[in-house]
């Protein structure tokens, strides 16, 4: 079952290994309600994944593109790749509700 009430989760400063990461992503896809994701300090880098499909920042690029919902992510301090950034400025390419993205204190470019 589908939660439909759920608007904001903040899980700022959690350590959250990749597989956390991506199921909220997944999560991301399908949800409708939710408007804000604070993910900030979350540490995922920090148990490296060898599968690249379980990259967070490919995960959460991916789910940018369907989602419908999300208002404001928050993503500081996240340990971006490059490749990484670029999967999911691909997601904001097509993504049209997303109105605040928090990148500080990631080395991008």
């Amino acid at each position: 079952k589908q939660n439909e009430t759920l608007e904001k989760i903040n899980v700022f400063g959690q350590y959250i290994l990749h597989k956390g990461i991506v199921a909220l992503a997944d999560m991301l896809k399908s949800n409708t309600t939710l408007k804000t994701l604070d993910a900030g300090s979350c540490h995922a880098y920090l148990d490296s994944s060898p599968f690249p499909d379980t990259q967070p920042g490919i995960a959460l690029g991916e789910a940018l593109k369907v989602n419908e919902s999300l208002r404001e992510l928050c993503l500081t301090n996240f340990g971006f790749s490059t490749e990484d950034t670029i999967c999911l400025s691909e997601g904001l390419q097509v993504n049209t509700s997303l109105e605040k993205l928090n990148l500080y204190e990631n080395a991008i470019g």
